[in-house]
This record gives C-alpha cells, structure tokens and sequence, in this order.
C-alpha cells in the first residue's frame, strides 16, 4: 500500500513538472532566432503568437479529452487510465524532442495536442488515491501527498528546464531538447512504478462512450443547477486571472528584461516555491479561521496587485519577488473555491461537478492563451491586463451572486456542511 502510495504521488509529480519545464524552453524556441529554430526575421508579435498557439494547444485539447479521459478510468481502471495517459505524454516528450532536432514547428504543435489530450493523469491518480483510502482521515493524509506531488512538479519543472537547457551551468552538455529527454525518462519511470505497485482495488466496467460533444453538455447542464453556475462563473474569471499572468511569466521576462531559459525557468520556480508554501503551511490555518469567500475574494485582490507589481517592475528581482505573493495567493484561493464547487452539488453528482471545474479551468486557459496571443503585438504587458480584467469580473460575479440564499452553505465557513 505504501508503494502504490509513492507510485501515485511520483504520478502526480511528473504530470504537473511537464508544463514548468516546458513553457520557458517553448519561450527560447519560437522568440530567440539564436535557438536555431524560428527565422532569424521574425517579428515579437508572430513569435508571441507562436508560443499563444503552442499554450493553447495544450489546453483546448485538454479540454476537449477531460470527459473521455475520464470515463475512460471508470471503464478499463485506474492503473490503465494512468499508464494510458503516461504513455500519450511520453509520446509527447518524444516528439517535442523530434520537433527541435528538425525545428519543425507543425511536429510541436502535435507533441502539445498529444500531451494535453491525455492530461488527466492527475484527477485519475486523485481518484485512485481515494480508492486507497479506508477512512476519511487516511482520505485527508492521501490528498496530501497528492498536493506534496503537485508541488514537488511545479519546483522539479522549471528546475530542469533552466539547469539542463544553459550552457553557463553545466557546458556544452546543455541543450534545448535535453530537458524533455530527461522529462520523458521520468516519465517512463512512473509507467513502471505504476505498473509494478499499483493495482485497482475495485473492478471498473464501466461502458466506455466516446462522443467529442460530451464536454459541451457537460457544461451545458451547468444552467440547471443555481449555485454551481454561481461559482462557475467566478471560477472561469478567477482561473483567466491567474492563469493569464502565469503563462505569460516567461514571454514578459525575455521581452522586458532580455532573460533567457535560467532566467524564465527561475520565475517560474520562484512561483511554485510560493504555491508549494501556500499549499503544505498556509491552507489549513486560513481555512480554519476565515470564509471560503472571503479567503476567495482576499486572495483575488492579492492576485491582481500582485500583477500590477510584475508589470511594474523595474529589475527582474522586484519582478521575481512579485511572483511570490501571486502563486501564496493562488495557493490559498484554489482549495477554497474547489470546496465551494464540492459544496454546491450532492455526494451523487461530485464526479460531475469536479468535471465541469477542470473544464472551465482548461478552456479558460486555452482562450487567454489565444486572446492575449493576438494582443502580443501591442506589448509585453496586454496579457497581464486581461488578466487583470478577469481578476475584476470575478470580483464582480462573486459580489452580485454570491450572495444568493442556496450560496450561504457553498461559501461558508470551512466547517460548514454542504
């Protein structure tokens, strides 16, 4: 049982290492002619929109997969669902490591497809965690390695990308492409430890449906229940707040102060440092003390003056340190909104309404990406002040509509019960 514990926590490392590792090398391929890949004449604003493309790739067939991912777990098992999604991510590393040999830009542009469609290998390894679980405590200690995972990803990503990728730390060794050879044997290794110590606990025989519509109606169904679309509108403009800053850290950095792979790669470590903080000190004390809404809102706000820092930065260290209460901020607000999500819906409809939260969650990605992609082109800063604007309309939901009767219970203290 403890191996399978380990299995399913080194799972949920290398799922979210993928994006910190990748994003900042993405950045140095399409806006550094020097990398060798793009023409040396392209402008800021095609190669802004290159990496816009390649973001959104990621997330819009992400979003696209979350249904039948998912169903796909509850029909073949958890053990076949991981290996399933581990292995299309795999397949993902070693075509982005093809891509770069032959600069091919169309080859990455499927390497992100591949990877974001099968990115379930976390809310699955959270599920299996569940599974393993015999009561709520072991539950709450199993959840926390699925959090210490996520936040031993967010500082392993950026630290291979920035470490393998620059020749000023470890010579000549060093290459654009040897972060995702690294990735991809990390990759592998879960598959085995996956395959050799975990094993489902219960027999799934679920019917498989595959039908690409299945997302839409998900979302669709969201209009009978109040109080979900209630959240869920906050959630999709909290989520474009932050994750319009986020992906766009890299890009700013290279653009305003010349930084290159190290330099991109230690933002992104700066901010998974801070969420891993938040994550394993600061959530539990501030739940117990204050309102999921107010920790929600508090943290919202944090988030929008945090981007107003970023931007307003006049060195990279004053840039850095602004990252710092931006993911402490985040990392305070996620749990408490996923709570409101659980809290809105009954025991029989959680695996639907965490449905509806990761799809929100990824089509809001996908859509700044491409937003703020087109808008490149008027400056380094236009991704941070949609951002910004979607950390103001969720502020806005949140005081119209979370104050509704049926939203009392959903957004109240964290003892409350749903």
């Amino acid at each position: 049982m403890r191996m399978a514990r380990f299995a399913l926590t080194w799972v949920v490392l290398v799922d979210v290492m993928g994006q910190g590792l990748a994003f900042p090398i993405f950045n140095t391929l399409v806006t550094d002619p020097s990398a060798g890949f793009v023409q040396q004449n392209i402008t800021a604003s095609a190669a802004g929109m290159d990496y816009s493309v390649l973001v959104a790739a990621f997330f819009l067939t992400w979003f696209m997969g979350v249904v039948i991912i998912s169903r796909l777990s509850d029909s073949v098992g958890r053990r076949w669902g991981i290996l399933i999604c581990l292995g299309g991510a795999f397949t993902g590393y070693v075509l982005t490591i093809v891509a770069v040999f032959i600069d091919s830009f169309a080859l990455l542009l499927i390497s992100r497809a591949i990877t974001g469609f099968t990115a379930g290998t976390q809310p699955i390894a959270q599920a299996a965690m569940v599974d393993l679980s015999t009561n709520e405590n072991e539950k709450a200690r199993n959840m926390g390695l699925i959090t210490l995972g996520i936040s031993g990803g967010l500082v392993a990503g950026p630290l291979i990308g920035g470490v393998f990728s620059d020749k000023s730390l470890i010579g000549d060794i060093a290459t654009l492409w040897l972060p995702f050879l690294i990735g991809g044997a990390l990759n592998l290794v879960a598959m085995i430890f996956v395959f050799v110590w975990f094993h489902d606990r219960k027999t799934y025989h679920a019917p498989l449906r595959v039908n690409p519509l299945d997302i839409f109606r998900l979302l669709w169904e969201v209009k009978d229940h109040p109080a979900v679309m209630r959240v869920s509108g906050a959630f999709f403009f909290f989520q474009l707040s932050l994750l319009g800053a986020w992906i766009f850290i890299a890009t700013y950095l290279t653009d305003t102060f010349g930084l290159k792979t190290g330099g991109t790669s230690l933002g992104m470590l700066v901010f998974g440092v801070g969420l891993g903080f938040a994550s394993v000190v600061l959530v539990g004390p501030v739940t117990a003390r204050f309102p999921r809404w107010a920790i929600v809102a508090a943290a919202q706000v944090g988030i929008i003056a945090s981007i107003a820092l970023f931007i307003g930065a006049q060195t990279p260290l004053i840039a850095y340190v602004a990252l710092v209460p931006m993911a402490v901020c985040f990392g305070l607000a996620y749990p408490a909104i996923l709570t409101v999500f659980s809290a809105t819906a009954g025991e029989d409809r959680q695996g639907w309404v965490m449905g509806v939260q990761t799809a929100l969650a990824t089509l809001s990605a996908g859509s700044v990406s491409l937003l703020s992609g087109e808008l490149l082109g008027l400056g380094p800063r236009a991704p941070f002040y949609v951002a910004i604007l979607g950390g103001v309309i969720a502020l806005l939901i949140m005081a119209m509509f979370w104050r509704a009767p049926t939203m009392r219970t959903p957004i109240g203290s964290a003892s409350a019960q749903p």
